[in-house]
């Protein structure tokens, strides 16, 4: 009769860690996409080289979805208006969809929204470096072929990015 109970109770014990134990978190879930397909869900594109990732603020408490701002020199405009220079923010983290294995000096597409008067783009937006033929299958789709940002980006770039380090 003892050794029952003690049955009993292991199954009822093994059964309530089963109903109080916290169900997986979920990470970021894209719906593949096509270069078509971010051309269309995208406001802005552009190819540009990476100047500066700026992480958010400290906080005691942050959240992986904390926007991170990267700064770009548009090297040309492929969709949508954008200037010389470009400001994009995405999530700090892959977890929330952000943006993630970006590293200054490289040269990106980035397809980009409208949110809150600001530029955003993640994960699920289809930005990837810029490999010329993407550049091009990009440029085919938008109509943009050859239509480059202004030069003043490249004159200006390399002084934004010596005043940044200075303050």
């Amino acid at each position: 009769m003892t050794s029952l109970r003690l049955l009993l109770a292991g199954l009822l014990g093994a059964c309530g860690l089963v109903l109080v134990t916290p169900a997986a978190s979920q990470a970021c879930s894209c719906a593949p996409g096509t270069t078509r397909d971010y051309v269309a869900w995208a406001d802005v594109v552009f190819a540009g080289a990476l100047m500066e990732v700026e992480p958010p603020p400290r906080r005691s408490v942050m959240s992986s979805s904390d926007p991170n701002t990267y700064s770009f020199s548009v090297t040309r405009s492929l969709e949508g208006q954008v200037g010389a220079f470009a400001v994009v923010e995405s999530a700090m983290s892959g977890a929330s969809c952000g943006l993630e294995g970006m590293q200054v000096g490289r040269e990106y597409v980035v397809f980009a929204t409208y949110h809150r008067g600001g530029l955003v783009s993640g994960l699920c937006s289809g930005t990837q470096e810029a490999a010329p033929a993407l550049v091009e299958r990009v440029a085919g789709i938008t109509g943009a072929a050859g239509r480059p940002a202004p030069d003043l980006g490249a004159v200006l770039a390399p002084i934004r990015v010596v005043l940044h380090s200075l303050y």
